[in-house]
């Protein structure tokens, strides 16, 4: 056996001389076939010999460049790391579940399109396994145009998301119901909607959404935060800006401090939207009569007396009182309020009602 083991070298580069010999003069009849292809990046084919061909490759394939990882080791760090200094919130970076397709400009036997597995990673034809968890589309673009450099001549790689993965968000603070929520449009306002709406001590100008960053093993290497302003375009009649969700996201909803609160109109947002969609208003007439009455956010002091209709003849609806506790000042209010002259049109008497008034009707 020992005495054999010198012709290896010897039959392995014939083949492959025969091979890349086949494979430049294929090139070369491509080449000819379409003399339009000279304006394209791939007419190094058409501008070089077969012997400068087979020479190029060759050398491609038998030594190749040492930084680069090997091709078939699955274990392969990714080509480019995330910038930590330069990770921009909006770049949409993937993760497992991802789809995108990779075109490689005249080599349509290298183009595909694949799915992150559950660990990030992908398989790359004529590369091998890679992980690409954690990376933008201009930093995957980056990565695979230097993988298929070492295969083709002059690739142009273009990468197109096809499919996002499942979007799963955190909701904290004042919402009415905080927990997980899965979403198929993933967009601020419509996490906010799913959790039932914003309570009446939400803070609207301060919204904050944190993103973790991972590496490419899934580990957080960082952790983004984004403060998002919704109060302000609803004051000013204005579109919402319409901020997308990443899997994983953290959004806070804070609550209204004191000194906030004196520059902030509650009844506006109680009337919008992105309120809770109902409030419950306890409402006591004298002797025995105790009950809850459940209106829509944003629903005013006439709303809740048609909704009621007390007999004229049994309650005094000239004076009826109004018990609000406030969280914001920590304090009781007491007022009294004419339903008569609310029901007349004063504007005055006719207050938007809050969560958890009490009304007292004697």
């Amino acid at each position: 056996m020992p005495s054999s083991s010198p012709l290896c070298p010897a039959i392995a580069i014939t083949s492959l001389s025969v091979c890349l010999l086949s494979w430049a003069n294929s090139a070369i009849a491509w080449s000819a076939e379409s003399p339009s292809v000279d304006s394209s990046p791939t007419s190094a084919l058409t501008k070089a010999s077969p012997r400068e061909l087979i020479e190029d490759a060759r050398e491609r394939l038998l030594n190749p460049d040492s930084s680069s990882p090997d091709p078939l080791d699955p274990n392969a760090p990714s080509l480019f790391r995330p910038d930590l200094e330069q990770i921009d919130f909006d770049a949409y970076r993937l993760g497992p579940g991802d789809s995108f397709f990779v075109n490689v400009e005249g080599f349509p036997e290298a183009s595909f399109q694949a799915t992150l597995d559950l660990e990030g990673n992908i398989l790359i034809p004529f590369v091998g396994i890679r992980s690409f968890q954690g990376l933008n589309l201009d930093e995957v673009k980056a990565t695979l145009q230097v993988e298929m450099n070492r295969f083709f001549v002059n690739p142009v790689v273009d990468v197109t998301l096809v499919a996002r993965r499942p979007v799963r968000v955190t909701l904290l603070g004042e919402v009415l119901r905080p927990g997980f929520y899965p979403l198929n449009d993933p967009v601020l306002t419509n996490a906010l909607l799913s959790s039932g709406g914003v309570t009446r001590l939400a803070n609207l100008s301060t919204i904050q959404i944190r993103r973790t960053v991972s590496d490419r093993n899934g580990n957080p290497i960082r952790t983004l935060e984004e403060n998002v302003d919704l109060f302000t375009p609803l004051a000013n009649g204005q579109l919402l800006p319409n901020i997308r969700l990443e899997d994983g996201d953290v959004v806070i909803v804070p609550a209204l401090t004191e000194d906030e609160a004196a520059q902030y109109d509650r009844t506006l947002i109680a009337q919008s939207n992105l309120a809770q969609a109902t409030m419950t208003i306890r409402v006591v007439s004298y002797p025995s009569r105790i009950g809850n009455l459940t209106l829509p956010s944003g629903s005013t002091f006439v709303d809740a007396i048609t909704t009621l209709s007390p007999p004229h003849e049994e309650a005094n609806i000239r004076k009826i009182g109004l018990i609000r506790f406030d969280p914001v000042y920590a304090q009781v209010t007491t007022s009294e309020l004419d339903a008569k002259d609310a029901l007349l049109g004063n504007m005055s008497e006719n207050i938007v009602l809050e969560d958890n008034d009490v009304l007292v009707i004697s």
